[in-house]
This record gives C-alpha cells, structure tokens and sequence, in this order.
C-alpha cells in the first residue's frame, strides 16, 4: 500500500480535499488547510449532514478552530486517565541524550492498571463515538444523517501497547527487516542523516524485534477498536445504511534500513 506523504498532514490534507500533495501545496506537517480549499466534513454539514469529530485534529491551524468542520468536537478529556506522549511521560521513555534509546521511540507494554483498556485519548474518542453512534439514531432530529469523523493517534510512535495486544503478536513470524544498505547506495542522502542522528547502530536484532512486535500490537488494538464500532453500528441497526471508509496517514520505518518513525518528505 501507498500512502500520499510520509507525514499525517499531508496526508490527512488529501483524504479531505481528494487532491494529492503536489497539487495543493500541502507538503509538509506545517501546511494546513486554507479557508477557500474544499473539504469533505465542511461539505457534509453543508448538505445536511451531523458531523461528529473525535480525535486528532492535523488539519485546520488552531487558531481558525474547526467550527466550520464538525457540529460537535468530542472532549475526550473527561475519560482520558493516561497519556503516552505527554512532557512528563517523554522524560521517562526516551533515556538519556545522545544513547541509543533517546530517539527510538520505544517503550513497550503499557500498564493499564485494573482498567479494561489503556485509557488513553484513542479509547476515550473510541467509547465516545460508539455511545454517539448507539444514541444518533434516536437525539438527532428528523433521521440526520450523520458523520463520525475518528482520526486516531495510533499507530503512531511511541511504539506502546498494552495487554493484551502487547502479546497478541508471534515475534518468530514477523517478516524479515529491510537492511541498512551498504554505503546508502541509491538511496536519498536524508535516510542517511536520519540514521546517523538516530544513533542505533549498536540496537541488536531481539531489540528491533521487540519494537516491531510493539508495533504490529498497536495496529492490532486499532483493528480491535474498528471491529467495536462496527459492532456499534450494527448494535444500533445502522451498519447496513452506512458507509465506512478507513484511511491510513503515514507509513512507518519501523526497523527497515535501521531507522524508527517518519520524517518529513
């Protein structure tokens, strides 16, 4: 699979314009949409539509707001009783500069208390849009029709999971990694820079497989909160009379050629 940019913007730019990168100016995670560019949620509210947003934003600067996007932005706050990528949080994960663990992103399980899931942003907007999704059919006046716009953080770094996603995945079956090619032959010069500012040529192969297993777990916990909305969806007589799209905003390195997360095209 392709993705239209490395970086979510990017990215998340095209999926709301339906032009690709290259074609509305929107390279970089500093490129975001401009007021007379079209967007699918403004175009949905505009015809009719209920627009629900709960999630990442990624898409308008902050100071315009999303007023014009969505009739209501979901607070996950209230919920959210952990955070991975906080301040506070990033001092005990990254170890200290210049090692090799302070730019792998790398943290592994996560300890979700005697919580059913790791109460994070993800599962507070995740719980949020399925209690909107079982009610919509019933508060929205006149049979709305609605759109439940989830943009989901992971399976963005840090690579952190928790159980029991952390252990779904066989570490003995995971594909082979790209290798470092010899001398950065044939590939750009940036790869290279990243590389060496990344500083894990010393990381060993159970070390790359334990980030990689992470990962694939994280991925696992999206597709598990995916199959719950659809069961939502189902739940509340909805699923055959509604249309579901999944989209993907970035692609990860996740060990090939020795590197760990995205960078900038």
């Amino acid at each position: 699979a392709f993705c239209q940019n490395p970086v979510s913007t990017p990215s998340r730019c095209s999926f709301m314009t339906g032009w690709y990168p290259h074609v509305h100016g929107h390279r970089t995670m500093f490129h975001m949409l401009r007021r007379h560019e079209p967007v699918l949620l403004k175009t949905l509210r505009e015809t009719g539509y209920f627009v629900w947003w709960g999630g990442k934003n990624d898409l308008v600067p902050g100071q315009e707001g999303v007023g014009d996007f969505c009739d209501v932005r979901h607070d996950a706050r209230e919920r959210t009783r952990r955070a991975i990528w906080s301040i506070d949080r990033e001092k005990d994960w990254r170890g200290e500069p210049g090692s090799d663990t302070y730019y792998s992103f790398y943290v592994g399980r996560l300890d979700k208390g005697d919580d059913e899931v790791f109460l994070d942003g993800d599962w507070a907007n995740v719980l949020g849009a399925i209690e909107f999704i079982k009610s919509a059919g019933k508060e929205l006046p006149g049979g709305k029709p609605f759109c439940v716009y989830l943009p989901l953080t992971y399976p963005h770094p840090p690579y952190a999971v928790e159980e029991p996603y952390y252990s779904l995945i066989d570490r003995s079956k995971l594909p082979p990694r790209t290798p470092t090619p010899e001398g950065w032959r044939g590939k750009p010069s940036m790869l290279r820079g990243i590389h060496e500012r990344q500083r894990m040529q010393t990381w060993t192969e159970d070390r790359w497989t334990e980030l990689r297993a992470t990962y694939y777990g994280m991925c696992t916990r999206v597709d598990d909160q995916y199959g719950r909305i659809l069961d939502a969806l189902r739940e509340a007589g909805l699923y055959d009379d509604t249309a579901v799209f999944f989209f993907s905003d970035h692609g990860d390195f996740t060990g090939d050629y020795g590197l760990v997360e995205k960078n900038q095209n």
